[in-house]
């Protein structure tokens, strides 16, 4: 099944080179390019790192970091309502930076260096990224006040510009709503984790 899931992802790369051609830095993603073709070099060592960022981003809503999520604003209400429910907020402060902050890619100055100050001040400033492209400048200021960040980044961009990159393939809108159902499902899980173990944890008493 994984192998029959990446030679898709394969064939599908192969039918749009150029454009999707790997970046150089995703050899440590095991896909190279090779004479024109998108290459696996090894599916177990792929699969374990898929594995890797599914405990990993599992772990983010069971230890309760409260990550701050950065979408495209096709997707503002779930952005929103996902952040809101993350963190305590003062609410003039949140209505002034979601829809400008978290929905789209910010321009340099001091309001935007003023108000990642303030967010690193006033939450962890953990991130959670679904289009590395569309939030280029927000990801240089994350790394800047030395936020961890996490998300989706196209093949044929540099990975590094996020503290722990996951491979996408594209930047489809699509790829985008299955990871936002992704988050959504962990978050519920670990919920579900909190509510068995507080359920045993009343049987003993």
């Amino acid at each position: 099944m994984w192998r029959t899931f990446i030679n898709f992802y394969q064939s599908f790369f192969n039918q749009h080179l150029p454009f999707f051609k790997p970046h150089g830095f995703f050899k440590p993603f095991f896909l190279f390019n090779l004479r024109g073709q998108v290459v696996c070099l090894n599916y177990s060592k792929l699969y374990k790192r898929w594995a890797v960022t599914y405990k990993l981003l599992l772990n983010f809503f069971y230890k309760q970091l409260n990550p701050l999520l950065f979408a495209t604003k096709v997707f503002r209400m779930e952005v929103t309502a996902f952040n809101w429910a993350g963190s305590a907020w003062d609410y003039t402060f949140f209505k002034r930076v979601a829809p400008y902050f978290f929905l789209q890619d910010t321009v340099y100055g001091s309001t935007t260096n003023t108000t990642f100050t303030l967010l690193s001040e006033t939450h962890s400033l953990l991130s959670i990224v679904t289009n590395s492209t569309y939030h280029e400048k927000n990801l240089k200021f994350l790394k800047k006040f030395n936020s961890y960040s996490v998300g989706l980044v196209s093949v044929n961009k540099s990975p590094w510009l996020l503290s722990y990159p996951i491979l996408a393939g594209t930047n489809e809108l699509v790829t985008e709503y299955y990871f936002l159902v992704l988050l959504s499902f962990l978050k519920q899980f670990t919920q579900t984790l909190y509510f068995n173990e507080f359920l045993n944890l009343w049987k003993f008493l």
